[in-house]
């Protein structure tokens, strides 16, 4: 394999290696509160391999029962000294690295391990602290200390062969990328599992995040699962700052299957600070208001299942479980402006707007680059004439997850555990089967609020699930729920959903659901009937088959067919416009009136049943008005010269959408020839020779020129301007290179004094 290696550089060498200790002095500024036991182990092992005999070493002298406060004392020194631990243990290693050519492989010189002692390879130093404990346990002041607060050389080892490892790694992708070899995925897997403790965990997270910045087209994971005899079988989990290290098997969901993918919550460096701030404020406020209740935190909805779905999220909503997210969120403004002044915390309360589904004041703020919400858990009552609750209460994490819309959005993340909670008991394998699913019968939880369903299908539509089918079956059954929809949810909220599918991943997957449910007539609502002077509702399957072809257009599919480059080059707002057009399709003849005015009724659709914006009305509108003009241009001829004048007139009437106008045009002629792929063919090979012409002829920014005398002509404002102007812009696209003067003389023999 050719790893392209570059010729030996000492001074690269050496900033190679400053730049992964500035790294490695971040993570021990992280590992500052969480290395305790680090130290404690080396003072055991300093105590039992050279003066065992010598009862007055301190950390080994004492017997726990003596007094509680001994242990406090000898916690405190342990974190005093853990700063200096640290740094040394990092120290060692300035220069520990060479790079050479052997082979085609990199060599990077060993590095060192604490000392194998006599007292390690009996397990002596297990032993005496299983027996320190036993006794604090037994002692008059029952103290409760967990074995993996003073973790023994096992784990130090541990963390050194991790830090190792991630050296190693780190300089290799440096130099030729990982290779995919069994020793680089040994390596990577010995950092990913390195120990069960937090704090190794934690440096784990932190190494392996910063491995998968240094590669982003083979990421650590993907690079485990195709080498499977190096599969990880557990995820990784921080441990806090400032806190004590807590044993877990499993802090985190662990892995799963999901379309094949493995799910776990992995946490980036900036969730882990929040989390860990977080706890903090719960500590301060046990200590500092005892008369508050305890404090529970838990990251509710959306970020939980995009974590466990792959998906990195920018926005954190945040349950608590006793108090409001805005005195919470003053409480952490209190306590970061004590604690961490150099943090800086604003909080903005969000008011309640029902119609917007904030049904609570929630506070919110921006802690290490992301937004977060505060909001606390609750519970709802209903009005059978509204979507909005009628009464709101604090909850608890059941009722809170029982009132949610679908069960993947109805999971916690506890930031004290560190674990996936599951209220419902059907997240987890709902998300993992790709299940589309109400936490109560479907029924209850549309009656109560019907704008659930449509947030089904959009969820259905962007992660591509299945809804199960009896939530189809009480959509489809129950009349009463459409009536709901109708009436109960406002045309804003509405369009606010079906503009999420729009932009989604899977718009047609939308569409296909909205016609299959039974519901376009009720969210493509059409103009009263008194108002519809003529056309007619045309079947629905239009705007999805329509829809079918737009995307087949702009993906890569159409390319074996010739068509113009163009047409998949549309940007997201295109072509969120055509797929609004074609929404609309069925309404494409009907004619309404408003104010005494006739206009097309895909106007009423989008303004007033989506509550779209005037811009999408315009565009939309436009749209079909330019159908029959673009059809009579794609049929004509314009090889002759004179046509620049014609066909550059054209552009300039359909705008800066002109290209837009031509595939909307042309997916309208395509609806009945699509079983008849010749046909498709010599239909497209029009549309694309009308594109080329353009080219050809320099029109396609045309509709940006202005007329040459357009501020030179001393012509008096009057009906006259606007019919000389135009003549001034047929001369112009007719003799493109002509000058001003000679333009101003056409004028003059065409107008005289005039």
């Amino acid at each position: 394999m050719n790893l392209n290696l570059p010729t030996y550089d000492p001074d690269f060498i050496e900033k190679m290696n400053d730049k992964i200790m500035n790294k490695m002095e971040e993570f021990s500024q992280l590992l500052e509160s969480s290395l305790v036991d680090l130290e404690y182990a080396y003072q055991v092992e300093e105590a039992w391999n050279s003066n065992q005999s010598n009862r007055n070493k301190p950390y080994v002298k004492y017997d726990l029962n003596d007094d509680e406060k001994i242990i406090i004392d000898l916690k405190e020194k342990m974190q005093k000294t853990s700063q200096q631990v640290t740094n040394t243990f990092f120290k060692d290693y300035e220069t520990y690295f060479k790079k050479q050519k052997d082979d085609k492989q990199i060599i990077i010189s060993e590095l060192t391990f604490p000392k194998r002692t006599k007292a390690y390879d009996a397990r002596q130093i297990d032993i005496t602290i299983d027996n320190w404990l036993a006794k604090a346990k037994k002692g008059p002041y029952k103290i409760e200390i967990d074995k993996t607060d003073f973790d023994t050389l096992n784990r130090v080892s541990a963390f050194s062969v991790s830090v190792n490892n991630f050296f190693k790694v780190y300089i290799s992708l440096k130099y030729n990328d990982i290779d995919g070899s069994s020793l680089t995925i040994s390596r990577i897997k010995t950092i990913l599992e390195s120990s069960d403790s937090l704090e190794f965990q934690r440096i784990t997270q932190l190494a392996t995040a910063k491995l998968n910045e240094l590669d982003h087209t083979d990421p650590i994971p993907d690079l485990l699962e195709r080498h499977k005899p190096y599969s990880v079988n557990r995820g990784v989990t921080p441990t806090s700052i400032g806190g004590s290290s807590k044993s877990s098997q499993q802090f985190s969901l662990g892995q799963q299957k999901q379309h094949g993918k493995e799910m776990t919550i992995t946490l980036t460096e900036q969730e882990l600070n929040i989390c860990d701030l977080l706890k903090q404020v719960t500590a301060y406020l046990k200590e500092t208001k005892p008369e508050l209740p305890s404090i529970e935190l838990r990251i509710a909805g959306g970020w939980v299942r995009d974590k466990l779905l792959g998906f990195e999220c920018n926005d954190l909503d945040v349950a608590i479980n006793h108090l409001t997210g805005l005195n919470f969120a003053n409480y952490v403004k209190e306590f970061v402006d004590k604690e961490h002044k150099s943090i800086p915390v604003k909080i903005h309360l969000i008011e309640s707007n029902p119609e917007k589904s904030k049904h609570l004041d929630t506070a919110t703020t921006n802690l290490f680059g992301l937004d977060i919400d505060f909001v606390n858990l609750r519970k709802e009552v209903y009005d059978a004439a509204s979507r909005i609750p009628v009464s709101i209460d604090f909850g608890t994490p059941e009722e809170d997850a029982y009132r949610r819309d679908i069960t993947i959005n109805a999971l916690f993340y506890n930031i004290h555990t560190y674990e996936v909670e599951d209220f419902t008991n059907k997240g987890k394998s709902d998300l993992k089967e790709g299940l589309i699913r109400t936490p109560l019968p479907a029924y209850e939880t549309f009656k109560d609020d019907p704008l659930r369903v449509l947030r089904c299908i959009r969820f259905a539509s962007r992660f591509q699930f299945e809804i199960v089918e009896d939530v189809k079956d009480a959509i489809i059954k129950n009349d009463s729920i459409k009536t709901a929809l109708n009436e109960k949810i406002s045309r804003e909220r509405i369009g606010l959903e079906v503009d999420k599918m729009i932009k989604g991943h899977d718009p047609i997957g939308a569409f296909d659901l909205i016609l299959n449910l039974g519901l376009y007539d009720i969210v493509f609502s059409s103009p009263p009937q008194e108002t519809i002077v003529s056309g007619k509702f045309e079947d629905s399957k239009i705007c999805l088959n329509t829809a079918k072809i737009l995307k087949w257009l702009f993906s890569d599919e159409s390319k074996s067919y010739e068509f113009h480059p163009k047409f998949r080059q549309l940007n997201e707002d295109e072509k969120r416009k055509l797929y609004l057009a074609a929404c609309t399709l069925p309404y494409k003849d009907m004619i309404y009136t408003e104010k005494k005015k006739r206009h097309p009724a895909c106007r009423f659709v989008i303004r007033e049943g989506l509550r779209f914006s005037n811009e999408d009305v315009d565009k939309v509108t436009s749209l079909f008005s330019n159908v029959y003009s673009v059809k009579n241009a794609v049929a004509q001829n314009y090889e002759a010269p004179a046509n620049r004048v014609a066909l550059g007139l054209l552009i300039r009437e359909l705008g800066s959408g002109w290209l837009t106008n031509l595939i909307f045009a042309l997916s309208n002629e395509l609806i009945s020839k699509f079983d008849n792929m010749d046909q498709v063919k010599e239909i497209s090979d029009k549309y694309t020779k009308l594109i080329e012409r353009v080219q050809e002829l320099k029109l396609e920014n045309v509709f940006n020129e202005k007329p040459i005398l357009n501020n030179l002509l001393k012509i008096k404002q009057s009906p006259e301007v606007k019919i000389i102007l135009n003549s001034v812009m047929e001369w112009q696209l007719e003799f493109s290179s002509k000058s001003e003067e000679e333009c101003r003389e056409f004028i003059k023999t065409k107008y005289g004094k005039r």
